[in-house]
């Protein structure tokens, strides 16, 4: 969308509709946890499939506090990002509704599976704090095999799966 479709109502609501067929789900930052439920669910996954180390947090002592006024700007000027964002949140709650009543039970066994990591994995007196905004944590010397890949950013586990089925579609051809 170029930048004045954005303040146009009816083009955003549009393309709210369009992505809203293409995406059967669209995971919140804020509800992540809640969001890897849902997506475990439709993918028909195991709970071991969605753990994950939260690395790169932002430290709350580094957030100011935003004055409802410019809160308010902030949403008119983004007005259609809002839609947007509004729409997927809303999305999601009705799919957290729809899931049934496992969904809380699934939520605490997620969020006990990633502490049962976090001690697994990560030295809590051990974090690389050179950037004051956030905290990197660090692997235990002795982690598991899987900490490794659970610790790896998002880019560099990617290039990991890429590299992994370049190999194994290279054996495959040379059957």
């Amino acid at each position: 969308m170029s930048t004045e479709d954005t303040t146009n109502d009816t083009k955003v609501d549009d393309k709210i509709k369009l992505l809203d067929k293409e995406f059967d789900l669209v995971l919140i930052n804020e509800y992540f946890d809640e969001s890897l439920i849902v997506l475990k669910k439709q993918l028909c996954w195991e709970m071991k499939d969605i753990v994950y180390i939260s690395n790169g947090i932002r430290n709350s002592a580094t957030r100011s506090e935003v004055k409802n006024e410019t809160i308010n700007k902030i949403i008119n000027w983004n007005k259609g990002d809002f839609k947007l964002y509004m729409h997927f949140n809303n999305t999601l709650w009705k799919k957290i509704s729809d899931y049934g009543p496992n969904f809380s039970r699934d939520l605490r066994e997620l969020q006990e599976l990633n502490k049962e990591i976090m001690s697994q994995c990560i030295d809590p007196n051990n974090a690389n704090t050179e950037d004051r905004r956030k905290t990197e944590y660090v692997l235990k010397p002795n982690a598991p095999e899987n900490c490794t890949y659970l610790w790896l950013g998002d880019v560099d586990f990617v290039r990991l799966l890429r590299e992994k089925q370049i190999s194994n579609c290279t054996e495959v051809q040379s059957r």
